[in-house]
């Protein structure tokens, strides 16, 4: 399975693939906030998340918005082992 690129745990060391570029990056991320994203809307304004269990790929995600003046910040989850950037 891991010759046709099935990794196990994957959840825990997912990264950006060198592929994405700057160009690609925002495809890419509408394509993981699909699955792994939400949007809240508390009283100040509203908030768009994701959540990964991998916060070395929430951090590659931070500096790549950070390049186009977005600038998030990451949070642990409280009762697993997930962090969330928003």
């Amino acid at each position: 399975m891991f010759k046709l690129g099935l990794i196990p745990k994957k959840s825990y060391r997912i990264t950006i693939p060198n592929e994405i570029n700057d160009k690609l990056f925002f495809d890419f991320l509408r394509g993981f906030f699909d699955g792994d994203g939400w949007i809240v809307s508390p009283l100040r304004r509203p908030a768009v998340c994701i959540v990964s269990c991998s916060k070395k790929f929430l951090l590659q995600i931070n500096d790549r918005l950070n390049k186009f003046n977005i600038y998030p910040t990451i949070h642990k989850c409280s009762q697993s082992k997930a962090h969330r950037l928003s």
